[in-house]
C-alpha cells in the first residue's frame, strides 16, 4: 500500500482512478521480418527510452506502413509514458513525452483529460509512486503492468490551478537537477582530458600546457617510458626515496592489529576499501584508541604521504592531506613517505593510477589467487618526474577542478533530496503550494517592503506548522495550554546585494533564533545557514509564488546598490 493511500488528502481534492480521468493508449511492434516496416519517418519509442524522462525525440523509426500494420498508435504530446514490463528498473518508470510518437507494446501512454487532470501533474504524481506501480504489477516480481491495472490506479486530484503550480515547482527542480547533471558531465569530461594532458605533457615555464610531441618534438626526449618533456626524468620510486631520505614500508601485520582492538571512536585506520576514487572515505573506516595508535606510531601518516593498497585492487592509492595527520596506515596497505621538496604526493597519487604505471604494477604483482604488492615491487616502479614546482602546479589545477566537481555533486544530491521532500509534501497535500498565495495575493508592482513582510509571515507559519506537527506526534489531539500572549516571535527578512560571499540572487531569513538561512532566489536552494528540514520544506513551498517578484526586487537593488529588510513581531493571537 502506498504512503499516499495512508494520508487523508485535503477536502478540496477529489478521488478518482486513472481510467476515469485519462486515456490509456497501448503500443505495438511491426514485424521485424518485413524491412518495409522499418527505418521510416514515424518516431517509435522502445522500452528503454522511458529513462530519458522528458522525451523530445527517440532514436527508433518505423514507416507509415509499419504503423498501419501493427498495434502502434501515433500519439500527440503531452502524454505520460509508463514502462509495463521487465524485472529491471524499466517497469513502473515514467517519462513525459513532448513530441508526437508511437510506442512498442511494453510502453503505455496516458493522456490526461485536461478538465480534471493535467498531464504534467500526472507525470510527477506517478514518478513519485514508482514502487507502488511495481507492486501493483500482475504476476509478482516477474510480472508486468497492464491497461486494466493502470486504469484502476487511484489518484487524488487537487484543483487544476493547484496541479499547475505543483507541476511548475517540480519542473523547476527537474530543470535545476538536469542542469547540474550536465555541468557535472562536462566537468568530468574536462577532467579526463586535462588529467591526461597535464600528466603526460605538463606545464611550461609560462604556465601553459606544453604542445604535444608531434607538434613540438624539440620539447621532448626519448625515455624507457616513451616521449617525455626534456625537463623531466625517468626514475624509480625506490631511487626517489633513497636520494631524499624517504621510505617505503608495509603497514602493520594482522598479528600487530587484531579485530577486537577496533573501537567506535578513535584514530582512523586506513584500509584498501577506504580508498575510493583517489580519496579517503570515512563511511566505514575502522578506528583504534590512542594507546594502540601510539604503539603503532611508525605507521601513522603525515601530509604528503601516500598510502597504496597492497592486495586486491592495486590501483587504489591516496595522498594524505593535513586533515588526515596522525591517522594510521592499516593492514593491507603500503606507506610511502617522500619529502615534499622532491615529490608532491597528490601529483604522484594521480600518476600512479595512469595506465603506464598500472601496467608495471600488474606485470610485477605476485600471487596466484589475488594480486599482491610489496615494497620491492613498489620501489621498482618507474615514473616520469617533472621538477617539483611543476608537480605542485599540476596538482593545484587538478585539485581545483576536483573541488568544483565535488561541489556540483553535493549540489546535485541536495537538489535531489529537496525534490523528494517537496514531492512527498506537495503531491499528498501535506503542504499547499498555493496556500500562502491565496491568502495574500501578490501583485508584480507591490511594494518590496510589503512583499518581504508577507515572507516574514510565511516563515513564521512554516515554523508554526512544523511545531504543531511535532506537538501532535508527541501528544496527539490533546489540547495543550499555551501562553499565546507572551509568545512573540521576531522574524526578519532581508535582501542585500553587497554580500560578497553570495553572488547569486538571494535573501536572508532569520526567525527568533530558531533558524537563520540564506536562500537562492533562482531555485530556492539553501546557500548557507541552519534550518530544520521539515520547516525548510514548508518554507520553500510557501516561497514559490513570490519568486518572480523577488527576482525583480533583487535586480532593481543590484542596479541601485541598495538593500531592504522587513521585520515583524508576530503573535499567535494576531493570527
Amino acid at each position: 500500500m502506498s504512503e499516499q493511500s495512508l494520508l487523508l488528502p485535503p477536502p478540496d481534492w477529489k478521488p478518482a482512478t486513472l481510467g476515469q480521468v485519462s486515456e490509456c493508449i497501448l503500443g505495438g511492434t511491426p514485424s521485424t521480418e518485413i524491412p518495409q516496416f522499418w527505418n521510416g519517418d514515424v518516431p517509435w519509442m522502445a522500452s528503454g527510452d522511458v529513462h530519458i524522462r522528458r522525451i523530445r525525440d527517440v532514436p527508433g523509426r518505423i514507416t507509415a506502413l509499419g504503423l498501419r500494420s501493427s498495434n502502434a498508435t501515433l500519439t500527440n504530446p503531452p502524454a505520460v509514458a509508463i514502462g509495463l514490463a521487465g524485472q529491471g528498473k524499466t517497469r513502473g518508470t515514467v517519462a513525459l513525452t513532448l513530441c508526437t510518437l508511437s510506442t512498442n507494446q511494453s510502453i503505455a501512454l496516458l493522456k490526461a483529460n485536461g478538465s480534471d487532470l493535467r498531464t504534467d501533474y500526472l507525470f510527477h504524481n506517478l514518478d513519485r509512486r514508482y514502487e507502488e506501480l511495481r507492486a501493483r504489477s500482475s504476476g509478482g516480481g516477474r510480472g508486468g503492468l497492464s491497461k486494466a491495472i493502470l486504469e484502476a490506479v487511484p489518484i487524488d486530484l487537487p484543483p487544476l490551478s493547484d496541479q499547475q503550480k505543483i507541476a511548475q515547482v517540480l519542473d523547476t527542480l527537474d530543470i535545476a537537477i538536469h542542469e547540474t547533471k550536465a555541468i557535472l558531465a562536462k566537468l568530468k569530461a574536462v577532467k579526463q582530458g586535462l588529467l591526461h594532458d597535464l600528466l603526460m605533457r605538463g606545464i611550461d615555464v609560462n604556465g601553459e600546457l606544453r604542445q604535444p610531441q608531434a607538434e613540438a618534438p624539440h620539447l621532448y626526449k626519448q625515455s624507457p617510458l616513451g616521449w617525455i618533456p626534456k625537463e623531466w626524468e625517468d626514475v624509480t620510486l625506490g631511487e626517489i626515496a633513497r636520494r631524499s631520505g624517504g621510505f617505503l614500508q608495509t603497514g602493520p601485520f594482522g598479528s600487530q592489529l587484531h579485530a577486537h582492538e577496533y573501537v567506535l571512536d578513535g584514530i582512523p585506520v586506513i584500509m584498501p576499501q577506504d580508498m575510493v576514487n583517489g580519496e579517503l572515505s570515512v563511511e566505514s573506516i575502522a578506528r583504534i584508541n590512542q594507546r594502540k595508535a601510539t604503539a603503532l606510531s611508525r605507521h601513522r601518516v603525515q601530509p604528503n604521504d601516500l598510502v597504496f593498497s597492497r592486495r586486491g585492487d592495486l590501483s587504489r592509492c591516496v595522498a594524505i592531506e593535513e586533515e588526515h595527520l596522525g591517522w594510521l596506515c592499516g593492514t593491507g596497505c603500503l606507506l610511502a613517505r617522500l619529502p615534499a621538496h622532491d615529490v608532491n604526493g597528490y601529483w604522484l597519487a594521480l600518476v600512479y593510477t595512469q595506465p603506464g604505471v598500472q601496467t608495471q604494477v600488474m606485470g610485477r604483482a605476485v600471487g596466484s589467487t589475488m594480486a599482491n604488492l610489496n615494497t620491492s615491487i613498489l620501489a621498482a616502479i618507474t615514473i616520469a618526474r617533472p621538477p617539483v614546482t611543476e608537480q605542485n602546479e599540476i596538482a593545484r589545477r587538478l585539485k581545483s577542478l576536483n573541488k568544483r566537481i565535488r561541489f556540483e555533486e553535493e549540489e546535485l544530491e541536495k537538489r535531489r533530496f529537496e525534490k523528494t521532500g517537496l514531492m512527498d509534501d506537495l503531491l499528498t497535500g501535506r503542504v499547499r503550494v498555493t496556500g500562502l498565495h491565496c491568502e495574500v495575493p501578490l501583485g508584480m508592482s507591490e511594494n518590496p517592503i510589503v512583499v518581504l513582510e508577507k515572507i516574514c509571515l510565511a516563515a513564521y507559519r512554516a515554523d508554526k506548522e512544523t511545531t504543531d506537527e511535532i506537538r501532535k506526534e508527541l501528544f496527539g489531539d490533546v489540547s495543550l495550554p499555551t501562553l499565546v500572549v507572551m509568545n512573540k516571535d521576531s522574524v526578519k527578512v532581508e535582501i542585500r546585494t553587497e554580500n560578497v560571499n553570495h553572488h547569486e540572487p538571494h535573501m536572508h531569513i532569520t526567525h527568533s533564533g530558531k533558524f537563520d538561512v540564506s536562500i537562492n532566489l533562482k531555485d530556492f536552494s539553501q546557500m548557507a545557514g541552519n534550518i530544520d528540514s521539515k520547516t525548510w520544506k514548508r518554507l520553500r513551498a510557501k516561497l514559490w509564488p513570490f519568486q518572480e517578484r523577488l527576482l525583480q526586487i533583487w535586480n532593481k537593488l543590484n542596479k541601485e546598490n541598495n538593500g531592504i529588510e522587513a521585520k515583524k513581531l508576530i503573535t499567535e493571537l494576531a493570527l
